[in-house]
């Protein structure tokens, strides 16, 4: 490619030299396709597939340039070979003259000489022709072959089709596991005067500035944020909001918050202690752990509360199902365990486990 770029640099300051000049562009317009073919190897499966079809129609452009010019030479072979056989038809009349007017024999001699060094010319440039041809033919066969190769219906782009789905759906699994279960979900929405700050930035044509902090700093309304984060922890002092009865009572109970560090304060953890004094037996500062880390989402703020010591009679759905089993008949109940067997769990285990737990 460098050494394209330095003939072509040559070649533009002399006089009368377009064709060599074109004839070079077209030669470092092919190497700059080959080496973007060669770097979309390098690239990743899902960038590949979507690049690989642009890339296929330059390859198409090369081999469309190439056939116009396997066009040229075979116009030009074909001329040689009318040229030649005319001359051989020339040459042999020439020498059949000489047979019947002795008066010309010098002149015909002369003719003869002249159509021989003709023809000689006229081989010379058959064979520097068909050596054209013959390079043409091998590079057009070398393009449609990689033409092929990369094609929409070649094994090649099966494979890279199937790599980029399989990629797709290992990226779509992973993000199903990353992404947290969502028991209590609820979005706030801007106040008005969030509304008309944001506006008012926008009509200044200042929304450039409208980073993570300067939105912190000069949109939000941190007291309106204060009081809708409020409003949703007192809802953990109602036990059936994590599925317990009013009399579950715990020792320990875990809380981790994941907020934006500039967002959650102080107030908001006393409120949390708040909402879930009602379920510890002893003092909030030592039973209820608030831990806060940074969110991962710049605004998203989640609050997980693990209560410790539960046990199955605590559940709100406990005294359903305990009604819905008493009522039960036996063939019901063979059902059921035959259910649990089904899926590897031994009922008789679990009730001795249930059984131990109480006696604790």
């Amino acid at each position: 490619r460098y050494f394209i770029e330095a003939l072509i640099r040559y070649y533009e300051v002399l006089p009368e030299a377009e064709t060599q000049l074109q004839e070079l562009r077209d030669i470092q317009s092919e190497l700059g396709i080959i080496y973007l073919i060669v770097q979309l190897v390098l690239r990743t499966p899902i960038d590949e597939a979507k690049m690989i079809d642009e890339y296929t129609t330059y390859l198409n452009g090369i081999i469309e340039r190439y056939m116009a010019k396997k066009g040229v030479v075979d116009c030009e072979l074909m001329r040689i070979e009318e040229t030649k056989k005319r001359k051989e038809f020339d040459k042999l009349k020439q020498e059949r003259s000489i047979k019947k007017l002795f008066s010309m024999k010098k002149y015909a001699k002369q003719q003869i000489r002249q159509l021989e060094s003709d023809l000689l010319r006229l081989a010379e440039e058959e064979s520097y022709v068909c050596d054209q041809l013959d390079n043409l033919d091998n590079t057009i066969k070398m393009y449609e072959q990689l033409s092929k190769k990369v094609e929409i219906t070649s094994d090649y782009r099966k494979r890279l089709n199937k790599i980029v789905d399989l990629h797709e759906e290992f990226e779509t699994r992973m993000i199903e596991l990353r992404k947290p279960k969502s028991y209590y979900e609820k979005s706030a929405e801007l106040t008005e005067k969030e509304q008309i700050r944001i506006i008012f930035k926008i009509l200044l044509e200042k929304e450039d500035t409208l980073t993570k902090d300067e939105i912190i700093e000069e949109i939000l309304d941190m007291e309106h944020y204060k009081d809708y984060m409020k409003s949703l922890i007192r809802v953990f002092k109602t036990p059936s909001i994590m599925g317990f009865k009013p009399t579950y009572k715990s020792d320990y109970i875990w809380v981790t918050v994941e907020a934006p560090p500039k967002l959650w304060s102080e107030d908001l953890n006393q409120e949390i202690y708040t909402a879930l004094a009602g379920y510890v037996t002893s003092e909030v500062s030592r039973t209820i752990t608030v831990r806060v880390v940074e969110a991962r989402d710049e605004w998203v703020t989640r609050v997980l509360v693990v209560g410790g010591r539960g046990k199955p009679n605590h559940l709100e759905a406990f005294d359903e199902m305990q009604l819905l089993y008493s009522k039960s008949n036996n063939f019901e109940r063979n059902l059921s365990r035959s259910y649990l067997l089904e899926h590897g769990i031994s009922a008789v285990e679990v009730i001795d486990e249930i059984k131990n737990n109480d006696k604790k």
